[in-house]
């Protein structure tokens, strides 16, 4: 067989083998901890092999506290075990499961470095490579590759790349040297490790790694900024291993398996260098390639890549100012979508932010061409796609948001935001200013004082995001009223939120008031009325407000509201107690008693309220004589 030149066809038969070799795991290693004293008490790796099979990580991880294995990289290997487990346990929370794998792969590296090259570490490192690429990364690839990315997501990728193209260029390095070595062989060992088939292993690793490693400089080159010359490098160093070196874009996918990936990963490479019919002719070829797969099965797991064909196919036509094409597209791209899983929610949303980029574009290219009115209308229409998910389900409300001020949240101008996309982003900040308050929390609780520098930062950065936050949603208030109702409902109730957050409790109360009052078809029009009379009665406790004429007349306002509009609720009928003793405290005697008479049988101050009335319906009566003594006659 040839043992030169990269068009070896053993080599495709290899790299066929991938998916297999990728699932290969790491932790079935030798120990060798039959070699130490443990091992003689019990069967310790049958012992660990138990817990891990029955799920009890907990109580591994406990004993490998308290009874640390003598050899070392046992001990690592079976930690990561558990860093795995607590990463594929979906019962914990993102940024628990973000941290278990980020310590699952800082252990692979430690093992690494201990044992050094050998067949062993190939494993390993294939398997660092891997994690780091796919799993550990994948939190930011993902939000990249189908939403455009932020600047956050960027930042994240660009160090966990720089690793893993180091940890896999380090390995091809390595494999290249053992290969290249072959030619010194004698005839004799050549020809049992041929029949070993560590040739052909050594050959498929080889072909994998390559591969792993195009994906990794592609994910580091689109990490760095436009102008980093290191960036189109990187980005045709991609391109150089996929037409020159590996042939994988015109191997037939029914060698390698790997043609469909190729085809994409060298389209977005090519469109990310600016070559967008280049682009978008390899892009096609990616989804001819996957409509051409005869097993149902790989077709189906393939359709990831039809996808993010579809997206770049839209991104090169927005980018190269075919705005009409980039729309059609979309349009393409959402039939397909329908057809396939279009049901689903995050289909759904990715056609949606698609369009509303697409929109968004022509917009800025309206601006630019001095036409302000069309671009404002474009803009509003942009996100009608969004909007349309909502009203389809208001459940999804709070993903959409979020989903929008991650690309919206380093945007200091918002005034070419729908409101919509305001409202968004007036929710988005009020979440972000939830994160800084529990972070200051715990930092008060392991003992930092209130003057801590790192105190002091997180609550300057909480002021900042709260400012923020109610000076969009005031932005959007400024609107025109012909503005949807429900988004204006919607930012009063977050500026009355934000101002509340910021210790602005008069100002909070009124502003739910305002809702409550001008919006009763408002979903959540109850609770700013709740908030409105809690608020102004705490403020009326308070002995250096409470007389304050605006006070009584806001405390009023809210229990009229709140009791007039919801009576039928638990807090109207709570309140009702208090809007009639209110009454009598401003000397509305006759209006007082009748509210006392509608307390509500079960509350717990009925009996006073009975009393009450009748003694608020004999004051009435009094004043009423001494205004006018035949009144009684």
């Amino acid at each position: 067989m040839s043992r030169s030149g990269w068009t070896n066809p053993g080599r495709y038969r290899a790299l066929a083998c991938l998916v297999v070799a990728l699932c290969v795991p790491v932790s079935t290693a030798r120990a060798d901890g039959d070699a130490y004293p443990e091992a003689r008490r019990f069967d310790s790796a049958d012992f660990y092999r138990g817990l891990k099979r029955r799920g009890l990580t907990d109580l591994l991880a406990l004993h490998l506290r308290e009874h640390p294995p003598v050899n070392e990289l046992a001990g690592l290997l079976l930690s990561r075990d558990i860093k795995l487990a607590e990463y594929a346990d979906p019962s914990r929370t993102p940024a628990e499961r973000q941290a278990a794998i980020s310590e699952a792969n800082r252990l692979l590296e430690s093992l690494i470095e201990r044992r050094g090259d050998d067949k062993e570490t190939r494993g390993w490192r294939i398997e660092l490579g891997r994690s780091l690429l796919y799993t550990e990364a994948e939190r930011y690839t993902a939000n990249i590759l189908y939403r455009g990315g932020t600047a956050r997501d960027f930042a994240g990728l660009a160090p966990l790349m720089d690793r893993a193209s180091s940890v896999l260029g380090d390995l091809y390095a390595s494999l290249s040297v053992r290969y290249d070595g072959l030619d010194d062989l004698s005839a004799a060992m050549y020809d049992r490790m041929e029949s070993a088939g560590e040739i052909d292993r050594l050959e498929r690793d080889m072909a994998m790694v390559d591969y792993l490693l195009a994906w990794a400089r592609y994910y580091r080159a689109i990490a760095r900024s436009g102008g980093d010359p290191a960036r189109n490098l990187g980005l045709r160093e991609v391109l150089d291993y996929l037409v020159d070196r590996s042939n994988l874009l015109d191997t037939p996918h029914a060698t390698t398996h790997y043609q469909a990936q190729a085809l994409l990963l060298g389209g977005m490479a090519q469109r990310q260098l600016g070559k967008h019919a280049e682009a978008r002719r390899t892009l096609g070829r990616s989804i001819d390639v996957v409509a051409g797969v005869v097993s149902n099965k790989e077709r189906e797991e393939l359709e990831w890549v039809v996808t993010l064909a579809r997206i770049e196919l839209v991104r090169s036509f927005a980018e190269a100012g075919n705005h009409k094409a980039a729309k059609d597209a979309v349009e393409v791209f959402r039939r397909q979508t329908e057809r396939g899983r279009g049901g689903q929610f995050g289909s759904r949303l990715i056609v949606a932010l698609l369009e509303r980029a697409v929109l968004r574009a022509e917009a800025d290219a309206l601006e630019a061409g001095a036409r302000p009115d069309l671009a404002r209308a474009l803009r509003d229409r942009a996100v009608m796609g969004l909007v349309g998910i909502v009203q389809r389900d208001v459940s999804r409300r709070e993903e959409i948001y979020s989903a929008l001020y991650e690309l919206l949240r380093d945007s200091s101008d918002v005034s070419s935001l729908s409101a919509f996309e305001r409202c968004a982003v007036a929710a988005g900040a009020l979440g972000e200013a939830d994160g800084l308050t529990a972070k200051i929390a715990r930092a008060r609780l392991n003992g930092a004082a209130t003057d801590h520098g790192d105190v002091v930062a997180l609550e300057e950065q909480r002021t900042a995001v709260l400012d923020h936050a109610t000076a969009v949603a005031r932005s959007v208030l400024r609107l025109d009223p012909a503005t949807s109702a429900d988004l204006r409902a919607e930012a009063g109730f977050n500026l009355a939120v934000g101002l509340y957050r910021r210790g602005r409790r008069l100002d909070a109360a009124g502003g739910f008031l305002s809702v409550a009052r001008d919006h009763p078809e408002f979903d959540r029009a109850y609770d700013a009325a709740t908030f409105a009379v809690q608020l102004a009665w705490e403020l009326r406790q308070d002995s250096g407000l409470g007389s304050r004429v605006e006070i009584q007349d806001l405390y009023l306002g809210a229990l009229t509201t709140l009791t007039g509009r919801y009576a039928e609720s638990d807090g109207a009928r709570y309140w009702q107690f208090f809007l009639a003793q209110h009454l009598e405290h401003i000397e509305r005697f006759e209006q007082a008693a009748a509210a006392y008479d509608q307390v509500s049988p079960d509350h717990e101050r009925y009996a006073e309220a009975t009393f009450l009335s009748a003694e608020s319906l004999v004051q009435a009566l009094r004043n009423a004589a001494a205004e006018d003594p035949t009144a009684l006659q």
